[in-house]
């Protein structure tokens, strides 16, 4: 028999803080991830190695604004 699936803990808003960039960034990775049932490993880069420096193919901090 298999073993079951280790379980991951929630990502949580009460786990981020919204005044620091970064984690607004994920937290718009997150939730496009979410809402077009994409995986974050699809929308973000494995290594800071792999992003060119003129990457217009994955999200920036720069991509990110709160209106």
């Amino acid at each position: 028999m298999a073993k079951p699936a280790a379980s991951k803990l929630p990502i949580t808003y009460k786990c981020l803080d919204f005044h620091l960039p970064l984690h607004v960034s994920m937290w718009a990775v997150f939730l496009v991830a979410f809402f077009s049932l994409l995986q974050k490993s699809k929308l973000v880069p494995t290594t800071l190695a792999d992003i060119p420096s003129n990457s217009d193919t994955h999200l920036r901090m720069c991509d990110v604004s709160f209106r």
